[in-house]
C-alpha cells in the first residue's frame, strides 16, 4: 500500500493547483469584468467606425477614380491638337459671319506668319465698312463661335464721304490670328 500513497498525495496536490486556479480565474474574471467589458464594447465601436470610415474611403477612391477618368478623357479630346488644320473653313464661316452681321467686305488678305510648337499662327487682316452696331454684333458673334482663332487687333476708322455719314457706315480694320497645325513628324 505503500505504492499507492504518492499517487495519491500527487492526485490531492493536482487537485488543489487546479482548483486553485479555477478560482483564482473566476476572481479575476469577477473583479476585472466591468473593465474587460468596457474595453470589449470599446473596441467593438472602433471596429465599427474603423469599417464605416474604410467604406466611405473606397467610396471616395472610386469618386475620384471615375472623375480622373472623365478628365483624363476631357485633356485627350480638349486638349489635342485637331487631326486637320481648319484655317480656310474658319476663316469662310469669319467672312460669313461679317456677311450676316451686315457688313461689307473690302478685302481679306494674310499679313504675317509666327511659328510655335505644333502649331502657326496665321495673321490675317480683315477690312469692313460698317455700322458700329453691326461690328460690335460680329464681334459678339466670333467670340461666340468655336474657331481656333483670336481676334488680335481692331482699328475703328472714320466715314469716308457724306453718303457714308448718313448711313453711319465706317471702314474698319480687324486683325484675325488663326491658327494652324504642323506635322512634326
Amino acid at each position: 500500500m505503500t505504492g499507492t500513497k504518492p499517487l495519491i498525495i500527487c492526485d490531492v496536490i493536482g487537485s488543489t493547483v487546479i482548483l486553485a486556479l479555477l478560482l483564482l480565474g473566476a476572481w479575476s474574471g469577477a473583479v476585472h469584468y466591468p473593465e474587460t467589458s468596457k474595453k470589449f464594447t470599446e473596441l467593438e465601436s472602433n471596429y465599427e467606425h474603423l469599417r464605416t470610415s474604410l467604406q466611405s474611403t473606397n467610396n471616395a477612391i472610386r469618386r475620384k477614380t471615375a472623375e480622373l477618368a472623365m478628365l483624363q478623357e476631357d485633356i485627350r479630346v480638349r486638349g489635342s491638337l485637331p487631326n486637320r488644320s481648319p484655317v480656310e473653313d474658319d476663316l469662310k464661316r469669319i467672312v460669313r459671319m461679317a456677311r450676316n452681321n451686315n457688313m461689307n467686305l473690302i478685302r481679306v488678305a494674310p499679313s504675317t506668319e509666327k511659328d510655335y510648337p505644333e502649331v502657326t499662327e496665321l495673321k490675317y487682316t480683315v477690312e469692313t465698312k460698317s455700322r458700329f452696331e453691326d461690328l460690335i454684333g460680329f464681334l459678339k458673334d466670333f467670340e461666340d463661335a468655336e474657331f481656333w482663332a483670336d481676334v488680335t487687333s481692331l482699328k475703328i476708322g472714320s466715314q469716308k464721304n457724306r453718303r457714308d455719314e448718313e448711313n453711319q457706315r465706317q471702314t474698319n480694320e480687324i486683325g484675325v490670328s488663326l491658327f494652324a497645325t504642323r506635322d512634326t513628324s
